[in-house]
């Protein structure tokens, strides 16, 4: 019941206030951007995505609008195979040349330091900005198919943070940057959200794939540390 109030607050909150800022980010365990330049071609195969946490009516994350997760339920598994190849061209291929990967993302329980202050928003009549903020931990797994044992797992989490105002536009005031995060999108506007505003759903989306593609490479550095050369050359032979 908890859930199912908070989620009409947001509707309500989005609705009835004019102006609002966002402010979506990815971090990845030991980030890609630490680490050394993979050996090996490789090319994403099958994707998952594994919801444990329950959503507000169906028993997914679709009754939460601000989950990054989410946006993987927008994607076909083509979109995702090309924007990830995009990010990182050197590493990964559309061809049947390289290495084949299936990745898995696992989405925990109940999201972290999830909160909705509207308590100031309702008692200044929408002057104070309603504040939503919330963590969502997963886990990526990323496998080569056909290769027994062979797969690495790494922690992640998305955070969503959103701040919504009527009558004095305080809501358009942007968040800070977040050094350090696999990917960070900030923006503003008026009545914003990611089912909302093509701009929005673009930075939600932009953030998901770009946390996703640094958890694979992530993944694959592991595995690079611990395969011998010759059985990752042998594997980027199988069709």
């Amino acid at each position: 019941m908890k859930k199912v109030v908070s989620c009409l607050v947001v509707m309500v909150g989005v609705f009835l206030c004019g102006c609002s800022s966002y402010r979506f980010q990815g971090h990845v365990a030991k980030g890609a951007c630490a680490l050394e330049p993979c050996a090996m071609k490789y090319r994403i195969g099958p994707f998952v995505l594994r919801v444990d946490r329950k959503g507000f009516f169906d028993g997914t994350i679709e009754g939460d609008m601000w989950a990054i997760p989410q946006a993987a339920q927008e994607f076909s598994e083509v979109r995702i195979r090309r924007d990830v190849v995009k990010l990182n061209p050197n590493l990964f291929t559309c061809s049947g040349k390289g290495i084949p990967l299936a990745v898995t993302i696992r989405v925990y329980g109940e999201p972290k330091d999830g909160a909705i202050s509207g308590l100031p928003y309702f008692m200044t009549l929408g002057v104070c900005p309603l504040r939503i903020g919330e963590t969502t931990p997963c886990e990526i797994t990323v496998s080569i198919v056909g290769a027994r044992d062979i797969s690495q797992s790494c922690p992640l989490q998305f955070r969503s943070d959103a701040k919504l105002s009527a009558i004095l536009p305080l809501g358009l005031v942007q968040f800070d940057a977040v050094p350090g995060a696999s990917s960070c999108r900030r923006g503003n506007g008026f009545m914003t959200a990611p089912q909302l505003d093509f701009k929005c759903q673009a930075a939600w989306e932009s953030v998901f794939v770009e946390t996703l593609a640094d958890g694979i490479v992530v993944c694959v550095q592991e595995i690079e540390k611990r395969t011998p050369p010759d059985v990752l050359t042998r594997l980027a032979s199988v069709p």
